[in-house]
Order: C-alpha cells, then sequence, then structure tokens
C-alpha cells in the first residue's frame, strides 16, 4: 500500500512561485573592462565586447549610453535569444595625454543585472617635446606691427622625423618651420596686425610623418589692442547692489609714444546710461587715469557695453573699452 504525503500550503506556494526565477535572462561577458595601455593622442581604439545570454529567456538590452562624447558604442543586436551571443562594439577617440577612463552602460531586462557597466582605460601620452614654450602666447600686438615667436619640436626619445605640413586659421598668422637641431626643428609664427583690434585664439596644426602620431596642435594666442594700451583690457564691477556706485580707475598710455603726439581724450561715449567716464588727471610720462562709474540700475541681471573714446591720434582716432557687471536685487 503506497503512502502519500501531503505538504503544507506554503511549500506548495514556494514551489510554485520559484519556477519563473528559474525562467529569465542571463548576461554575461568575457570581459568587462579593457585597458589599451599605452596611446597617443588623436587615435581611436576600438575593441569589440562579446556577451552571452546564459539564460532561458529572450534577453533585452533596452538602453545604451555613455560618459564621453569620445566613446562612440555599437550593439550588434538589442534581443538575444538563450545560448546565443552578441557585441557591443566600442571605439574611443583619444585627446590630450592624460590616463583616459571612460564607461559605456548597458540596460537591459536580465533581473540580476538591469545595468551593466563595460570600462575603457588608456594611458595617452604624447611623442613630442615643445621648448622653450608649450604654446605660442603673444603679447597686446598694437596696430600695423609684427611679432615672431619661436618654438622648438622634438620627439621625445629623440627618434628623427619631418614635419609635413602645418596650418593657421587667421589671415594675420604665418608659420615657418626650419632644419633639424640639437634642440628640435624650429617653428616660428609670426602676427601681422592691421588696424582691426580682434582676439586671434586659433590652433597651429602640425603634420608629421611620424606613425604612431602624425597629427599635433599647438595654441596660438593673440590680442591686437592698437596703439593705445589700458591698465585693464576689460572693466569688470563685480556683483552690485541695485541704486549702488562703484567705481573702478582705468591706466590709458601710448606703450611706444615715438613718433606719436600727446594722447588726449577729445571725447568719451557709453553705450549704457549706468556707466560714465571721465578723465581725473595726467601724469608726466603722458600717462592718463580715467574714473569710470557703475549704477547699477532697479532691474537685476547682467549688464556689458562698451566705452567709445575718441583721441587725437591719426593712428587711432577712436578707441574701446569694454565693461561687464551683475546686479544684484535688494532685499526686502
Amino acid at each position: 500500500m503506497k503512502r502519500w504525503q501531503v505538504l503544507p500550503l506554503t511549500a506548495v506556494v514556494a514551489v510554485c512561485f520559484s519556477v519563473p526565477a528559474w525562467s529569465q535572462p542571463k548576461i554575461e561577458f568575457d570581459s568587462r573592462i579593457i585597458d589599451f595601455g599605452t596611446a597617443f593622442p588623436n587615435q581611436q581604439l576600438h575593441h569589440d565586447f562579446v556577451f552571452w545570454n546564459k539564460g532561458t529567456e529572450t534577453l533585452e538590452i533596452t538602453k545604451v549610453s555613455k560618459t564621453c562624447g569620445c566613446t562612440a558604442p555599437v550593439l550588434s543586436a538589442t534581443t538575444v535569444l538563450p545560448s546565443a551571443s552578441a557585441i557591443v562594439s566600442v571605439t574611443m577617440r583619444t585627446s590630450a595625454p592624460v590616463k583616459k577612463s571612460e564607461r559605456v552602460i548597458l540596460d537591459t531586462n536580465d533581473p540580476e543585472n538591469p545595468q551593466v557597466q563595460l570600462a575603457l582605460e588608456a594611458d595617452v601620452k604624447t611623442l613630442w617635446q615643445f621648448t622653450p614654450k608649450t604654446s605660442f602666447l603673444f603679447n597686446n600686438v598694437p596696430f600695423d606691427s609684427e611679432q615672431t615667436m619661436e618654438i622648438f619640436m622634438k620627439h621625445v626619445d629623440g627618434e628623427p622625423f619631418k614635419i609635413l605640413a602645418t596650418k593657421v586659421n587667421f589671415p594675420e598668422l604665418s608659420v615657418k618651420t626650419g632644419e633639424p637641431t640639437p634642440d628640435g626643428i624650429p617653428i616660428q609664427v609670426t602676427v601681422r596686425s592691421g588696424k582691426e583690434k580682434k582676439i586671434i585664439n586659433d590652433q597651429l596644426m602640425i603634420e608629421t610623418d611620424h606613425p604612431k602620431q602624425r597629427n599635433v596642435n599647438v595654441a596660438v594666442f593673440a590680442r591686437i589692442v592698437g596703439v593705445i594700451e589700458f591698465s585693464r583690457n576689460r572693466v569688470f564691477f563685480g556683483s552690485v547692489n541695485a541704486g549702488e556706485t562703484k567705481s573702478i580707475e582705468v591706466i590709458a598710455s601710448l606703450p611706444s609714444p615715438a613718433g606719436m603726439p600727446d594722447l588726449q581724450f577729445t571725447e568719451i561715449t557709453s553705450d549704457s546710461e549706468a556707466v560714465t567716464a571721465q578723465v581725473t588727471g595726467k601724469s608726466a610720462d603722458g600717462k592718463i587715469r580715467i574714473l569710470i562709474n557703475f549704477t547699477a540700475p532697479k532691474q537685476p541681471g547682467y549688464i556689458s557695453g562698451n566705452l567709445t573714446f575718441k583721441t587725437n591720434l591719426p593712428a587711432e582716432p577712436e578707441t574701446t573699452l569694454p565693461f561687464s557687471a551683475l546686479v544684484r536685487g535688494t532685499r526686502g
């Protein structure tokens, strides 16, 4: 005679509800991290992350995100059947020399791994050494003048190389390279100004014959200021409460006064009613003291504009000085 064992109701319920836990997708990777080791700027590093669905239900990749715009992930499939595999193909673009670490994030329907992070790492190093400076930063450049700066470019391990081409974007800039020396290849950048005030913020693009890093960028900056120089390139009054007045003194001078008449301002105007300026004195060496006043209006916000100075100089009959301020509202 067979005996039947009666299970408690709670045990039956537990068995019934444990079955779906066995029937679910499960994502598994061969590796979730790739270390590219040493890399160089402007490289594209590529890796394929392979993953499998080790579960018994269809795996869904519902979202792919990244922590940097320099990383481009591509999925071979967003739906993966049980026992099948797929690929996350990732390309990471390097830029400045730095230890780089980026992440690609997958959202899945795997209840045990709803979000999976893939890591990409590289130690980005440069092949080039620049002396005595690492960029072309010019002083203020007066109207109708020329300034030249020379920098030597050398391979960090002393390997020979050639500069195939150079390029700048501003017409005021020109570039010249010389023959190799023990210090490296000389690169000269020249700024030739006209009669227009402007800021030159450019990149000198250098193309080399080195297979590991063919392209190198070097910063070039210059400010064309005219023949009149102010002690401040911009007057910033900072934060000022509504209704309050703040004053700042500025000195105007001629850096190269030879052949110039004594500087005079015949008229000063402002494009904002909140800002006024007047000459308060002149030193023995011809420098002019100017007091600039800002009376904050009642309306809070950011104010900016220009002071315009009419002069007695044929070389620069008019010059401008920008100003700005942040007006804060009064507390009630």
